[in-house]
């Protein structure tokens, strides 16, 4: 059985109006978050391979320096490493090279990027991007927390 139309299925007889929902990236499916919009929930899901159009409208968003966002950094410097996290925030709803399906009026773009430097492993990088219904502030505020 396919994961994906069970998923979709499932949610429509969950009770959980005005709920932040979280799910794998197989799950950012335009049908996924029309479902998602219809129970008046909010969500924040992962971009991965499986969209790579969507995948590269958001690094392109992101690369580009006319994009508007908003950036927030945290650094930790403990357990003999620097770890340095930033959290890119678009400012700009349904921004224009985004193709559709993904044109959601209510959606946000994000970037977290990790970087990890220690004196014994070599630099690491890591880059996600998501989508999510989220407002600006409540990430911004949520990224400072968990950092």
């Amino acid at each position: 059985m396919d994961e994906i139309p069970v998923a979709q299925e499932v949610l429509q007889t969950l009770s959980i109006r005005q709920r932040v929902c979280t799910a794998d990236a197989l799950h950012t499916q335009t049908e996924f978050m029309r479902v998602i919009h219809e129970l008046q929930d909010e969500t924040v899901l992962t971009v991965k391979g499986n969209q790579p159009t969507l995948y590269a409208d958001l690094a392109t968003y992101f690369a580009d320096p006319q994009s508007r966002y908003l950036q927030a950094e945290t650094i930790d410097r403990r357990r003999g490493r620097i770890k340095v996290c930033t959290i890119k925030v678009s400012t700009e709803r349904r921004p224009a090279l985004i193709h559709r399906p993904w044109q959601i009026s209510s959606m946000i773009l994000c970037r977290l990027t990790f970087l990890c430097y220690t004196e014994r492993m070599a630099n690491c990088r890591k880059e996600v991007h998501i989508w999510t219904h989220l407002g600006i502030l409540t990430l911004l505020r949520q990224f400072q927390r968990s950092s």
